[in-house]
């Protein structure tokens, strides 16, 4: 008896289909984004999401900007790599809880990377890493080519 056999094609492709810039800069991300707007002409606009009024689910929620030209054929993200928040200590020989600052990073095989540049594919070109090297708040902004960075499930935010 003859069966018959239907392949499925991969939802996803194995290429990432954006750029990617690392920049490393100790300003906050709202500064940030403030002078790649001037640099770049854009309009970098904070995305705040909802969060859950339940306090025991604490989620870390890393600071994200974004701009969308043309209904969504261009988008430029700016995404933060750390988050940075409090957790409570109870020791049993303590009168007050402490607490203690911990960091959660987006991509951890680049902790040292602060933000992080999504553009479309080949949108970035050589004079906008060197006007986004020439803000004073940048210490160093390179393109990273790595797949297995670029294909890291945690940079897939829609």
């Amino acid at each position: 008896m003859l069966q018959k056999r239907f392949f499925l094609e991969p939802e996803f492709e194995d290429e990432a289909v954006f750029d990617l810039l690392a920049i490393h800069s100790p300003a906050e991300d709202f500064f940030l984004a403030y002078k790649l707007n001037e640099v770049l002409n854009s309009l970098l606009i904070k995305v705040i999401e909802e969060k859950d009024n339940d306090a025991t689910h604490s989620t870390t929620s890393f600071n994200r900007f974004v701009w969308e030209q043309n209904s969504g054929d261009f988008v430029l993200e700016l995404i933060a790599n750390h988050f940075f928040y409090q957790e409570k200590k109870d020791e049993t020989f303590q009168l007050f809880p402490t607490e203690i600052e911990k960091k959660s990073t987006l991509i951890r095989h680049l902790p040292k990377v602060d933000y992080f540049l999504k553009l479309p594919e080949n949108s970035l070109t050589a004079s906008s890493i060197s006007a986004i090297q020439a803000i004073n708040e940048v210490e160093i902004a390179y393109k990273i080519t790595e797949p297995k960075v670029k294909l890291n499930p945690n940079l897939i935010f829609d």
